[in-house]
């Protein structure tokens, strides 16, 4: 449990995952490996296998996710060489269909193998899908001592500490941005082919790159959120990438700020990049020190007309003077990009907001989106861990809840918003100290009835309360309706009713995006 615990205070060496999409359809969520209609859910389990990391994947069916077919890979499965004894394996995943097989493949990241020489230089391995779900048959491993790959390994470079998916070319086939150490503060882009990804064209963005905005410096955490979304309605997926320390904006330190790099027909380019921060003008919101605007990012068509929004996590702002209250930024898309008029910045401190703001709650530690009421409108799921519900004791609670806000022809409104955390009916287990429920979110359309679903993560539900130290682990699941969602969850656990791998005492099953931060 005490990792757990390191995991909710945002400790940066725990390289947890934070927020939302991880999908071909960049736009709503969802990965689908065996390609029948029914969006599956990968979930990390980061202390599993003596440490080294495990994730298990719960494929979807007819009403919903079913233990039928599930699997759990560990990197000694995964069939690709390297050393398989360091921890973090599968931390952090994403999908896409990056060969256009139309079957969605696992990409999962390894930041601390030694790739080469050097201890920590990570790496990331694609898992392909096919009809009978995830293989290792063709599976590929990238890092920077790879023949092809730009650049050179250095102890602690972290290859792969953050993953982002998106078709940056509109050629059919899905494109892989990589996120390495805060230090190097390099994305590197890899491109799609009929035979899968590739090395040739590998694209390295950072603020030294003639075009890219902003100045580069010693670990502004460029890359550490990485999100692509279709922003300006061309065709071609842009990609949004948060630096969220190391540069003053205004007299703010570590304030945050993003840099968005548009598609064409050759990819990425850094023409008409844009960087976007609190406190710019028309941006609704003011800048604050150390809020880390920009490390967690999640993206949908919020008001439906066409342009994909993106919607930023600023976990660590003080709302209404509670530290670390958290906040939200949503930025809407149009033909000309992202674009900070008519921006919306939210916290529970707003009136109409349920719930009401306090100390290390960390509104927005997570985010997903999808439309979860089948209205054409995206919606916006909201991690809460730090939701303590009002409790004074002065101890550390991190009990936890979520936040769903819908989408509107006039985008994400505060109308009927819906708190929701392990005390409410239909939802099992109890709130309890250390549980995280809301640590990582994700979405998918997981018994396939058109409304996407909410897959909550509860690395720290043990069975027995605080203060003992148990966590194995769980994922709470929400069907979402015509009627929007019901607040009745499956909850899922390793060993039990059929999910495959044994429970462990600090496990944390239930990280489900991808992301991280500090």
């Amino acid at each position: 449990m005490r990792r757990i615990l390191a995991m909710l205070a945002l400790s940066a060496a725990a390289l947890v995952p934070i927020t939302s999409v991880a999908s071909a359809d960049i736009s709503s969520g969802g990965c689908d490996f065996n390609g029948d209609g029914f969006d599956d859910l990968s979930v990390a389990v980061p202390n599993a296998n003596g440490g080294l990391g495990e994730v298990n994947i719960i494929y979807g069916a007819t009403s919903r996710l079913t233990a039928a077919g599930n699997q759990v890979w560990t990197r000694a499965d995964t069939g690709v060489a390297g050393p398989d004894d360091n921890e973090d394996f599968a931390t952090i995943q994403d999908c896409g269909d990056f060969d256009g097989d139309t079957y969605d493949d696992l990409v999962v990241n390894h930041p601390s193998d030694t790739s080469g020489a050097w201890p920590g230089e990570g790496s990331v391995i694609v898992l392909p899908g096919s009809a009978a779900g995830l293989t290792n048959v063709g599976a590929k491993r990238f890092h920077l001592a790879k023949p092809g790959v730009k650049g050179d390994p250095f102890p602690g470079s972290n290859f792969g500490r953050t993953l982002g998916v998106g078709d940056f070319n509109d050629d059919g086939f899905d494109d892989l941005a990589v996120g390495t150490s805060p230090d190097k503060d390099d994305v590197h882009v890899f491109y799609g082919t009929a035979t899968g990804l590739t090395v040739q064209g590998d694209q390295v963005w950072n603020r030294d790159r003639p075009g890219v905005k902003g100045v580069q410096s010693l670990a502004d955490f460029f890359g550490q959120g990485l999100q692509a979304a279709d922003f300006n309605g061309d065709g071609y997926d842009d990609l949004a990438i948060g630096a969220s320390r190391g540069v003053t904006i205004k007299g703010h330190a570590d304030a945050g700020s993003l840099n968005i790099l548009y598609g064409t027909d050759t990819g990425l380019r850094a023409a008409n990049d844009q960087l976007l921060h609190l406190g710019k003008a028309n941006m609704d919101g003011p800048l604050q020190d150390f809020a880390r605007y920009g490390a967690i990012l999640a993206s949908g068509d919020f008001d439906n007309d066409g342009f994909d929004d993106l919607a930023v996590g600023v976990p660590r702002f003080d709302a209404n003077g509670k530290r670390d209250a958290g906040a939200i930024s949503i930025i809407y898309g149009t033909a000309n990009g992202l674009a900070a008029v008519d921006s919306l910045f939210l916290t529970r401190a707003r009136a109409g907001v349920a719930r009401n703001a306090g100390v290390d709650h960390y509104f927005g530690r997570s985010l997903a989106a999808g439309d979860f009421n089948k209205d054409g409108y995206d919606d916006l799921l909201v991690g809460v861990p730090g939701d303590d519900k009002g409790d004074t004791s002065g101890f550390s609670f991190f009990g936890g809840s979520v936040q769903v806000f819908w989408g509107s022809v006039s985008g994400i409104t505060t109308d009927g918003d819906i708190a929701i955390d392990q005390d409410r009916n239909g939802i099992q287990e109890t709130f309890d100290r250390e549980d995280g429920f809301g640590l990582s979110v994700s979405t998918g359309d997981y018994n396939n009835n058109g409304a996407f679903d909410l897959a909550i993560g509860v690395p720290g539900e043990g069975p027995t309360p605080f203060p003992a130290e148990e966590g194995y682990g769980a994922i709470a699941v929400i069907y979402g309706n015509a009627n929007g969602i019901s607040i009745k969850d499956d909850l899922w656990e390793r060993g039990i009713d059929g999910i495959l791998g044994t429970r462990g005492i600090t496990d944390g099953f239930g990280f489900l995006d991808n992301s991280v931060m500090d």
